[in-house]
């Protein structure tokens, strides 16, 4: 037969004894210190946050001991936060990864400081959370699964970190947040529909270091100002950018760009004479900035394209 240790807690002199009592189902060994709980796993000394006790959070700590054994906190777990109300300040302290789900439909009032140890963000980890406060991302985190932030609503700017690599499917697809939205120089991969419908405003820096951008990546987005799509992008998928048309410029900076016929295909472009129709081709807007002129896409840099305006724009 099976056991179950869980454990609950006396508060003795200001000191924190866990108290196992035993059951028939599992073999798993569960903690908790009064706010968060914990699930060890004795052979490597790790915990993993699996739970809540107390919704006024704390920062999670870095370690915790039980029967004179110190286990050092990686993780928190899948859903482990779901669809909790969370009131005050949390750091992340060493947890490693955040697993999917973790923060999925919570309500966080307070801030929210990811630390530096964590290198990837499971996917749907904050779909739908709605975070008041600040949240802040530490440099370290290389990886954001699909729908990771998903439908979730976030005050201020988005500032990710210089190290992230991925952006996953869906990522901040119909994210509501306000501010510019500015993606690091590490970022390689922003995938399938990453910003679908997200809302935000200013201006959008891709970084330049960009190779793909995903089909749909940022279609249907509701943001102003202008884009730059960086000289590293060498491919961009169907339906990428569109987008409002309150984007001001567009300037796409690389010829070996590959871009797909339906790219851009809520705009219309028009070579410099302001009158000729253009093709949406790698030959013909590559390399090239375009500016709106009375509702139009017109080309702004004095270059040449090719004159053959597009039958069916």
């Amino acid at each position: 037969m099976n056991s179950k240790i869980i454990i609950t807690t006396i508060i003795l002199a200001s000191a924190i004894c866990f108290v196992p009592f035993v059951s028939d189902d599992s073999a798993a060994i569960s903690v908790n210190d009064g706010t968060f709980i914990y699930e060890l796993d004795e052979p490597s000394s790790q915990a993993t946050v699996i739970g809540l006790m107390d919704s006024m959070v704390k920062n999670i700590p870095s370690t915790i001991r039980y029967e004179s054994k110190t286990y050092n906190v990686v993780a928190i777990g899948d859903n482990a936060f779901q669809n909790e109300k969370l009131t005050g300040n949390m750091n992340t302290g060493s947890v490693r990864t955040i697993g999917a789900g973790a923060f999925q439909g919570a309500d966080i009032t307070g801030n929210l400081n990811i630390s530096s140890a964590v290198t990837s963000i499971g996917d749907s980890a904050f779909e739908k959370a709605d975070i008041t406060g600040n949240f802040n991302i530490s440099n370290g985190l290389k990886t954001i699964g699909n729908s990771a932030f998903r439908s979730s609503e976030i005050a201020g700017n988005l500032n990710l970190p210089s190290t992230v690599q991925s952006i996953g499917d869906y990522a901040f697809a119909e994210t509501d947040f306000t501010g510019n939205l500015r993606l690091p120089s590490s970022l390689t991969t922003i995938g399938n529909y990453a910003f679908y419908k997200s809302e935000f405003t200013g201006n959008l820096n891709l970084g330049d270091s960009v190779k793909t951008i995903g089909e749909g990546a940022f279609k249907n987005c509701d943001f102003t100002g202008n884009i730059d799509i960086p000289s590293s992008v060498t491919s961009i998928g169907s339906q990428a950018f569109t987008c409002s048309s309150s984007i001001s410029s567009i300037t796409i900076s690389s010829s070996s760009t590959v871009i797909d016929s339906q790219t851009f295909s809520s705009f219309v472009f028009y070579a410099s004479d302001g009158v000729t129709i253009l093709s949406q081709t790698s030959s013909n807007l590559c390399g090239h900035t375009f500016v709106k002129v009375n509702g139009k896409m017109v080309m702004q840099d004095g270059g040449t394209v090719d004159p053959t305006p597009d039958p069916d724009p």
